[in-house]
């Protein structure tokens, strides 16, 4: 049974990724130089084709790149920050990163900062939405993501178009978008017929190994 149960092991090992890492910042080519269009829902918009990007599997077979974990660096400059409404999506990942910072933490304006230096990551020890503070200097750090994090990106092809929203949503005060950025850790994920091969692997397996048993019982 043993055996058996290493064989599966093997199988598993062979397909399941290697880990990659994929580190990029866009700081230029941005819709109206990144101004963001002030007090208009409509907001701005910036996509980005990412291609090409590969792991390799213990077999040595190089694959598409799946998200195996996501950060995200976004820096803004100017503006008033409770305006700002910001979110990600690529494919069916979606998330808020920005959401009237400070409008949770009872100031009906949001937070009167002036622009963002951030990175968003499921290490980050809370949200921005119901950030206290009242200084005037730029916000940064390390911070979640305002939505539900990035879960809904794990598992993604990573390949494909990944897109910024950032709206102002109050008259006053315009927002600059500096630079965005992606930082992800990719694996090979199996195709869903690969681990239904393994999955019939390891069922039969177990039947054999079962049988063996059953007749030195005997």
């Amino acid at each position: 049974m043993k055996k058996q149960l290493c064989v599966a092991v093997g199988l598993l090992l062979a397909v399941v990724g290697q880990a990659a890492v994929y580190d990029q910042t866009w700081s230029s080519g941005f819709l109206n130089n990144g101004g963001v269009p002030d007090n208009d829902g409509t907001g701005w918009v910036d996509s980005r084709t990412v291609e090409g990007l590969t792991a390799e599997r213990s077999d040595g077979q190089t694959v598409p790149a799946y998200v195996a974990g996501l950060t995200v660096n976004l820096h803004l400059s100017v503006g008033w920050n409770g305006d700002i409404v910001a979110y990600l999506q690529h494919d069916n990942g979606f998330t808020y990163l920005l959401n009237r910072v400070g409008v949770a933490g009872g100031t009906p304006q949001g937070n009167p900062g002036s622009g963002f230096n951030v990175t968003f990551s499921g290490a980050g020890s809370s949200g921005l939405h119901s950030y206290t503070g009242n200084g005037t200097d730029p916000i940064t750090g390390v911070w979640r993501p305002d939505g539900v994090g990035f879960a809904s990106f794990d598992g993604q092809g990573a390949n494909g178009v990944w897109r910024l929203f950032v709206a102002d949503l109050n008259g006053g005060d315009v927002m600059t978008v500096n630079s965005w950025g992606l930082h992800m850790d990719l694996s090979a994920v199996p195709e869903p017929g690969e681990w239904m091969s393994i999955a019939l692997a390891v069922l039969g397996m177990a039947y054999v190994g079962k049988r063996s048993f059953m007749r030195g019982a005997k």
